[in-house]
């Protein structure tokens, strides 16, 4: 099974979550959505896929597997509920939310959709007490020092498959 990823955001992290998406070789970037026009070009010529100015278009148009946010946090909660609502799972850039009931709404809804297998990448900034807390925490599948790989899925599912050899 190949899954159909979109990406938010473009730039830096965006670019890097496609190509670790696409050297998985079980996904494929099918669509980007990016306000700039110089981000649609360079991911269309980049990674052949289809763009949009808008994310929750793209959502709504795109039979997505999953939906990768590398945008700006204010914009992760609405995305994140709009994608699950679909049964689309997610993959979310630091941080996870504006705060902490956003995050635990995010969860939840991952909890209660189809998207129950929804695979959060956080990068945690570095401080001393991150990594004690990342190695005591059962949550947290693997730290490697800067990112933590959180679980709410099995780790048989398609995207936990795909993200457990995806290099980012």
């Amino acid at each position: 099974m190949t899954l159909r990823v979109g990406i938010v955001g473009g730039s830096f992290a965006g670019t890097l979550h496609a190509e670790g998406w696409n050297k998985t070789g079980r996904a494929q970037v099918v669509a980007v959505a990016s306000p700039s026009q110089s981000t649609q070009k360079n991911f269309q010529s980049q990674f052949g896929c289809t763009t949009y100015s808008n994310a929750s278009e793209m959502i709504e148009k795109e039979e997505l597997d999953v939906l990768s946010l590398t945008l700006p946090n204010k914009f992760h909660h609405e995305l994140s509920l709009l994608a699950m609502s679909k049964g689309i799972h997610v993959v979310c850039e630091k941080p996870l939310a504006m705060n902490l009931e956003q995050g635990a709404e995010m969860v939840s809804a991952a909890k209660k959709s189809g998207s129950s297998d929804s695979f959060s990448s956080i990068r945690l900034n570095q401080c001393r007490s991150t990594s004690a807390m990342c190695r005591n925490n059962p949550r947290i599948e693997r730290f490697d020092g800067s990112t933590a790989w959180l679980r709410a899925c099995s780790s048989d599912s398609p995207v936990a498959l795909a993200t457990s050899t995806a290099r980012y």
